[in-house]
């Protein structure tokens, strides 16, 4: 009896000594994950790409790609810690970028956080669809959805009263990984419906005549025709003057855009061209923007100076002389370009 007590105190013994190891030893291994995850710099090389993590993606896979990035000694710690955590489900997809001093606790908070790293697009003010569907195009990090072998004009792009151009407010528009391009011209498009109708209804415009596509147009050719910021509301009012005239807009931005001659100087033959933008053969705005306008030239449409000028002519670039009369401008033309 004494033997049996003995030998169940000696397997008690046994059991709580072993007991007390496997503790201990879990306590270190607890203590060097922890240590690896919070203090461990993660060793990011020099120069390395952003992490991309595709909709999807398994923890494992990206924990392959991080692994081709980074030094990981204890990928399992990692792995183990992910899914207790439960993190290794709440992965959001994007394009992360990582300094070489984070800890992977860092690492997987932004990767759960959904802190992608941010790029930037530009739209250009005075930009036509042409070339901002070429900008976009020329993008190596936006996901490409539009057939850029189809005319933008025909093609399924968002746009205001059924037409793409001019419906894009130019400002810089940040994005990560994975935006497309309908995307961010769908941004682009709801920011200057938004700025436009905050023109009509904050009463920012005392041109109430004209519906907001008009003032879209106008703003177009305001982009086109004025060197500054400063001129554009005078000729916002040289324009309505000849408007309520009847008389031929005779904007040469617009004959260009009708032809599609952005760059070239003007042949006469494509003063004489026929087409919906013909501004000599023709009365009245064009039938669309032929540009991106500004909010400055969004502004000066919707705010033109009240005035008896008619015409007016470049004097150097980037001025412009004003006339009441036709004599008088061509009195201006022969002295500035002749």
């Amino acid at each position: 009896m004494k033997n049996n007590l003995y030998q169940r105190l000696t397997r008690s013994s046994y059991l709580s000594g072993l007991l007390v190891v496997v503790l201990f030893v879990s306590f270190l291994l607890t203590a060097y994950a922890y240590r690896y995850i919070h203090q461990k710099n993660a060793g990011f090389h020099v120069g390395t790409n952003p992490l991309v993590v595709e909709r999807g993606q398994d923890f494992d896979q990206v924990l392959v790609n991080l692994h081709q990035l980074s030094s990981i000694s204890h990928p399992n710690i990692l792995r183990f810690y992910a899914r207790f955590r439960g993190i290794s489900h709440s992965i959001h997809a994007g394009e992360y970028v990582f300094d070489q001093a984070d800890s992977w606790y860092m690492v997987l908070g932004k990767l759960t956080s959904g802190a992608t790293y941010q790029r930037k697009f530009t739209i250009v003010e005075g930009w036509n669809i042409y070339q901002l569907l070429e900008a976009l195009h020329a993008d190596p990090h936006i996901q490409h959805t539009i057939d850029y072998d189809v005319d933008p004009l025909i093609a399924s792009l968002p746009s205001m009263q059924s037409h793409p151009e001019g419906a894009y407010l130019p400002d810089t528009y940040y994005y990560s990984y994975p935006a497309t391009d309908k995307e961010l011209l769908t941004r682009a498009r709801d920011a200057m419906q938004k700025y436009l109708a905050a023109l009509q209804q904050g009463h920012q415009c005392t041109d109430q005549t004209k519906s907001g596509y008009d003032i879209l147009v106008l703003a177009s050719l305001l982009e086109k025709e004025a060197s500054n910021i400063d001129e554009m509301a005078v000729i916002a009012g040289v324009i309505n003057n000849r408007l309520t005239q009847r008389m031929p807009l005779g904007i040469d931005a617009a004959v260009r855009y009708g032809v599609k001659n952005f760059s070239q100087p003007l042949l006469q033959s494509q003063l004489q061209t026929s087409t919906p933008y013909n501004t000599y053969k023709l009365k009245g705005l064009p039938p669309t923007p032929i540009s991106n306008p500004s909010s400055a030239a969004l502004l000066a449409a919707c705010n033109p100076v009240k005035t008896d000028y008619l015409y007016y002519v470049s004097m150097d670039g980037k001025r412009h002389y004003f006339s009441k009369t036709l004599k008088e401008h061509h009195q201006a033309v022969h002295k500035y370009l002749r």
